[in-house]
């Protein structure tokens, strides 16, 4: 069982809106520390899930923080090494394993490594079975691999899925969630972004990043900005998109 203080502390973490805030992730970081810092858990065996859950956080907090600033996919994933490694031998995951991964996932060293934990995670999350909740962290876990699927159609060199099937399967299944679940209509919005890019749909994504400055706070605005920008102006987007190719 995780300590009350613990929990206290992860759910104000996970309910933070922006996760490309850097002053609230050092915040938050601060304060995990500081819990690892207490007596009892400074003698506190290293497998206690006190102990583990605090550290994997500090590691997404870590890899959040390295990718607001460099947009450096591997490196991030180093800082996550870890915790996913830990995932693929526990079979055992927890309510917290899950709000972690589905954050994480965007930072898989792979594509198939992304798809992988996705279908692994199938299982745990219905094992939770919390009112809501699984319906939240499925749909961001599914925003996340598409981001993950995203990256790899312009920057991964080798690939061993078809990535437009697996990234139509983890978009519909966030579609269908997002359907019943307000909290994930931002998810969604973001995702049908990725969606355009991933197609090379220009007007699309015109589009969608109007009604996101429109709707939403100017700072995750100004954050898809960065990262449409970031994609159309890669060397494989524009060679793709002058050679008329979108899958």
């Amino acid at each position: 069982m995780l300590e009350p203080k613990l929990i206290e502390i992860l759910e104000q973490y996970f309910a933070i809106d922006n996760f490309q805030d850097p002053l609230a992730l050092i915040t938050f970081r601060n304060r995990f520390l500081d819990f690892l810092r207490e007596e009892n858990n400074l003698l506190a065996p290293a497998d206690n899930p006190n102990i583990v859950i605090t550290k994997d956080v500090i590691r997404l907090i870590d890899a959040n923080n390295n990718y607001t600033t460099s947009s450096n996919r591997s490196v991030s994933s180093e800082y996550l090494r870890p915790f996913f490694e830990r995932l693929l031998k526990d079979e055992n995951w927890g309510y917290y394993d899950l709000k972690i991964l589905s954050e994480a996932i965007m930072y898989a060293p792979t594509a198939e490594f992304a798809v992988e934990l996705g279908a692994k995670s199938i299982m745990p999350i219905v094992n939770i079975r919390l009112a809501g909740s699984s319906d939240v962290i499925q749909g961001i876990l599914a925003s996340s691999i598409c981001s993950r699927l995203l990256y790899a159609k312009y920057f991964d060199d080798e690939l061993k899925i078809d990535l437009t099937d697996k990234f139509m399967t983890w978009f519909k299944k966030l579609e269908r969630l997002a359907e019943k679940n307000k909290e994930l209509t931002l998810p969604y919005l973001y995702n049908q972004i990725r969606h355009a890019l991933f197609y090379q749909n220009q007007e699309e994504i015109f589009r969608l990043c109007e009604k996101v400055k429109k709707d939403d706070i100017e700072q995750s605005a100004n954050a898809i900005t960065s990262t449409v920008g970031f994609y159309t102006s890669s060397l494989k987007y524009n060679s793709m998109l002058h050679e008329g190719v979108s899958n």
